[in-house]
């Protein structure tokens, strides 16, 4: 990221602004990739079936185990509660 100084030898408010704006945004963006892994990474290493990287999108690192793994339950829970009706109204 080597850019040209104006004349003068230093930046102007708006360009360093304009940098720090686009720094953040990468860094978001990274975030956001590394979240991704890192949820494909747990669900793999789990085993989970029914929780995907979509469910973890919003969640912190630290909570990614923790809370795939509540996610699954939840998700489980529902299924087979789907089942148990569809079997009883099947008779």
């Amino acid at each position: 990221m080597a850019e040209e100084l104006p004349e003068g030898g230093s930046e102007t408010g708006g360009s360093l602004r304009a940098r720090h704006e686009s720094v953040l945004e990468e860094k978001r963006q990274l975030e956001v990739e590394l979240r991704g892994f890192k949820a494909a990474a747990v669900i793999a290493d789990k085993g989970f079936k029914y929780v995907t990287p979509d469910d973890l999108k919003e969640v912190d690192l630290a909570e990614l185990p923790a809370k795939a793994a509540e996610i699954e339950k939840a998700k489980l829970g529902m299924r087979e509660t789907v089942l148990r009706e569809t079997l009883a109204d099947q008779g």
